[in-house]
């Protein structure tokens, strides 16, 4: 069942179609609670190959394709090397989709140190927010997208959209090479 629904694409109506063909009993009730509930063990180990995967080469290759996800576009993004593959869709194609498809789909975290620093340059920030920065946000600590939010709001207010995506992206990339929950890819 869950290879016809999964791999082959199949739908419910046309699994239970199926079973009912073989001489299987089971109501169409049953046979979604089997596809759709209690799939904790399926997400677990899919995070499990994801770690391994991550650990088996010190290279990665990531793709992605657009998909639709209930009406609204989305992408899929592949990770995979010759020996694993790991599939995550995200609403967007960006370099933040990009850190949480490397870290099993987790929102990613922001911290401000010298790794973040020098992604700030590099991403063209001016030296004029780099030093505004360096006195508002707290060096080494991690910060959830709703603290960064907010102090950006109340200290920078002025920083414009631009500029606040490349500092979310300097400062989410800073994060994830200084976390040691999964294995790190030079990005």
């Amino acid at each position: 069942m869950l290879a016809l629904y999964f791999s082959g694409r199949m739908s419910e109506p046309k699994i239970l179609e199926v079973l009912h063909t073989i001489g299987m009993s089971i109501s169409a009730g049953e046979l979604s609670d089997l596809l759709i509930k209690d799939q904790e063990p399926f997400h677990a180990e899919h995070l499990q190959i994801l770690e391994a995967g991550l650990k088996s080469s010190p290279w990665q290759h990531l793709d992605s394709t657009g998909t639709t996800v209930n009406g609204h576009n989305h992408h899929c993004h592949m990770l995979c090397n010759p020996l694993y593959s790991f599939y995550c869709t995200t609403p967007f194609k960006n370099r933040m989709s990009m850190l949480r498809v490397l870290q099993g789909g987790a929102d990613p975290l922001f911290r401000c140190n010298e790794v973040a620093s020098q992604l700030l340059s590099n991403l063209g920030v001016s030296l004029k927010w780099q030093e505004q920065l360096a006195t508002v946000l707290p060096g080494e600590v991690d910060l959830n997208e709703e603290q960064l939010d907010r102090l950006l709001d109340s200290c920078l207010p002025q920083m414009g959209p631009i500029v606040r995506k490349s500092v979310k992206e300097a400062l989410a990339i800073a994060a994830y090479r200084s976390q040691t929950s999964w294995p790190i890819v030079c990005l």
